[in-house]
């Protein structure tokens, strides 16, 4: 069954009932502002919502993964900005290997579906208010130029 978040935003004191089934998540906000303070950290203190941006892109769905490329999926959305290809090679333990689970799921390369992550977080981190070049190396971009070109 698939992960379900539910956001919900209401005075403390509002009764409201919610009915769900399965894996589902429900956060509760009192205020929007409340809510906004909330996106804002999650977004710099992971890149989960860029990933899942580049995974929708690409239509991918992380839960029909097999389990060592969830696990490495779930590795990158932890971590709080973009890393290289050398660092995903060396997660998996070697290059054929992911390279192997990687081509039977994704029409892209591993340096390509990461290109796309960096788009994805640099978009995210400008939509907070950051600087394009703050935005771009917060992002995993060398420069701000080479997120422009991507």
């Amino acid at each position: 069954m698939k992960h379900v978040d539910v956001f919900l935003i209401a005075p403390a004191d509002a009764s409201v009932q919610v009915t769900f089934g399965g894996d589902t998540r429900i956060h509760r906000f009192p205020s929007i502002a409340a809510f906004e303070l909330w996106r804002v950290e999650a977004i710099e203190e992971s890149i989960r919502g860029p990933l899942e941006a580049a995974l929708f892109d690409v239509a991918v769905d992380i839960e029909e993964l097999p389990d060592q490329l969830q696990g490495i999926l779930t590795w990158l959305s932890n971590c709080q900005s973009v890393p290289d290809l050398k660092q995903l090679i060396e997660r998996t333990g070697s290059k054929s290997t992911l390279y192997r689970f990687w081509n039977a799921a994704f029409r892209e390369s591993p340096r390509v579906f990461l290109n796309r992550v960096r788009i994805c977080h640099a978009r995210a981190l400008l939509g907070t208010g950051r600087a394009e070049d703050e935005a771009a190396r917060l992002a995993g971009f060398r420069s701000p130029t080479a997120c422009v070109a991507a």
